[in-house]
């Protein structure tokens, strides 16, 4: 009987996963295979994030974006979203785990031994000590390892765990905005108002500098960069699977599939009622939330792009643009609908395309069996 049970929910959980790997598309967004670029290409800002497991299945998302990065010419740049190593971030040198962390953090700057062009490092929570009382320092550790490897002082940024902004321009038309959004939600040690290296250093300070930013360059597009996503369908928004109901101990081990019905539900329903401060409907989050929005409500030219959630997701809020692009490791549930124009579980990572022609694009692409070497677009929109 046990076992006829467990086959019963296994099946129906294999059939919610191969269910939720298809790509969801908006009704706006059904036939987004008939847009096409069309123009010389300005700049190309690539986007992948949670990159920091190295224990994934083959083909690789870091694969996928070596071979285009050696593809790519002219003017581009690679942004990478945080949690860049799992799971407490850079130990110190004298810890068991500092071989493994490096591991983690040398494949992927390993994919930029050949490249070029602009390469930034964001910090996420598990780069902060997974969020634990020395964080800071962990985050400091990342920051003089990621720069000495790279030989590259601004490939940490921002720096010394501040939580910015730091102002890049792309071009004359196109400004970049990179904040640590771990600043806002660390509970611990960080700095503050003593700190006088940090351009800001109180929540209010903050946020005036967001403001102000929006109003000097009203003119420009602007990107704004961090971990935390302000929307989003994975489980972070408060979406939960029915795997994660009837399985929920794969939340802590992906291999642990426990079934544990009913009782399974209480963490998901848990989660919701009670968010944890990594979840949107955490106080403190809603509060960095509406910082960032209020900063920048009025520009008409703005894109958020995040990592933290381990899939693809695109939002059009008003006439603003949000993105979601942390599958660059293992790939985690995301809803469908919800106001999301895209969502995919698939791992990836974006590229946001800015052209001479003044227009701005957003392509998704996916890691494929069939095409390894090229993987697979699975997404195109027009942003401006």
């Amino acid at each position: 009987m046990r076992t006829s049970i467990y086959t019963t929910l296994l099946f129906l959980s294999l059939v919610t996963i191969l269910h939720s790997q298809k790509n969801y598309y908006s009704d706006t967004n059904a036939n987004w295979q008939e847009q096409s670029i069309l123009g010389e290409i300005d700049h190309v800002i690539y986007l992948i994030g949670d990159a920091g497991e190295i224990d994934i299945p083959q083909p690789t998302t870091l694969n996928l974006l070596s071979k285009q990065l050696n593809e790519q010419s002219g003017n581009n740049s690679v942004i990478f979203l945080g949690d860049n190593i799992y799971p407490h971030g850079l130990p110190p040198k004298d810890s068991p785990k500092r071989y493994e962390a490096e591991q983690s953090i040398n494949a992927q700057l390993n994919v930029l031994k050949n490249y070029y062009g602009n390469t930034i490092f964001i910090p996420g929570n598990h780069d902060w000590n997974h969020w634990a009382e020395d964080g800071w320092e962990a985050i400091k550790r990342e920051a003089n390892y990621i720069k000495s490897y790279l030989d590259n002082p601004m490939a940490f940024l921002p720096q010394a765990g501040c939580p910015g902004p730091v102002e890049i321009s792309i071009s004359d038309s196109v400004l970049m905005v990179v904040i640590d959004t771990q600043w806002w939600l660390h509970e611990f040690s960080k700095p503050d108002s003593t700190q006088s290296l940090c351009r800001s250093s109180t929540d209010a300070q903050f946020t005036s500098e967001l403001r102000q930013i929006s109003i000097d360059n009203r003119d420009k597009q602007i990107l704004l960069v961090g971990h935390h996503p302000l929307f989003s369908n994975g489980n972070h928004g408060g979406h939960f699977s029915v795997k994660d109901h009837l399985f929920p101990l794969t939340a802590f081990n992906r291999f642990l599939y426990i079934p544990i019905p009913i009782i399974g539900s209480f963490y998901p329903i848990l989660r919701k009622s009670f968010p944890h401060i990594q979840d949107i409907k955490h106080k403190r989050y809603q509060k960095m939330k509406d910082s960032i929005l209020d900063g920048f409500k009025n520009h008409p030219n703005f894109i958020y792009a995040s990592g933290h959630e381990h899939n693809l997701q695109y939002f059009k809020v008003n006439h603003q643009h949000f993105i979601v692009s942390g599958a660059g490791g293992e790939t985690t549930h995301v809803a469908k609908k919800h106001g999301a124009g895209f969502t995919s579980k698939r791992s990836g990572f974006s590229k946001i395309i800015y052209m001479k022609n003044n227009t701005t694009w957003i392509e998704f692409w996916a890691t494929s069996k069939k095409n390894e070497e090229r993987g697979e677009l699975v997404f195109r929109k027009q942003l401006k």
